[in-house]
């Protein structure tokens, strides 16, 4: 949850002129975003614009970040995080899909892949030091019975759109594979008939 008052408020113009994500000449790789963007996630991506853009000025929030990234640099081991960053995909918009009842059937799948990461993520911020990544992994939930309801019912490669079928996995309803036995095999069906 962010509140105005625990951020910088920075205007546009002086957005602008640091050239935090435009440039004055109109190049897009010298901003301090295309400089600083090493993220593997979408996730990732807004999240550094939005502090560059919106820098917190809670000291107590940017010492406890600073001793995760302390720790992760000094030990050599934000390449791990990064690894377990890696497969979890764009949750946000995916999420938001999902509450507005748009999802497609690849998000589906991006979800259950996200969810099925959690566990890792979780383990390795638990072998961090830091108050602050132990509170996250403590706050990090497994949601088992949503990656085994997606593992369930989702089809592994689901076709892009619903329309096209495909997209519930085979013996997750059985009256549904009955009709896609019928709708395959409709010569032995009226055969059977």
């Amino acid at each position: 949850m962010e509140r105005r008052e625990s951020t910088l408020q920075i205007d546009a113009v002086t957005r602008r002129n640091l050239e935090i994500d435009s440039s004055i000449s109109g190049r897009e790789d010298a901003t301090l975003i295309a400089l600083l963007d090493s993220t593997v996630t979408a996730m990732g991506a807004r999240a550094l614009r939005r502090q560059l853009n919106r820098p917190v000025n809670d000291h107590e929030e940017l010492r406890a970040r600073l001793a995760i990234l302390v720790e992760l640099v000094e030990c050599g081991r934000y390449a791990l995080l990064r690894d377990a960053l890696r497969p979890i995909g764009d949750v946000e918009r995916i999420l938001a899909r999902v509450a507005l009842r748009s999802a497609r059937p690849r998000d589906l799948t991006g979800l259950r892949l996200a969810l099925a990461a959690l566990p890792t993520l979780r383990a390795f911020l638990a072998t961090l030091s830091s108050p602050r990544s132990t509170a996250i992994a403590a706050a990090v939930s497994g949601h088992d019975a949503e990656v085994a309801l997606l593992q369930r019912a989702i089809a592994e490669e689901p076709s892009a759109m619903i329309r096209d079928g495909d997209v519930i996995a085979v013996g997750y309803d059985t009256e549904l594979d009955e009709l896609r036995r019928i709708s395959t095999h409709t010569d032995a069906f009226l055969l059977e008939l």
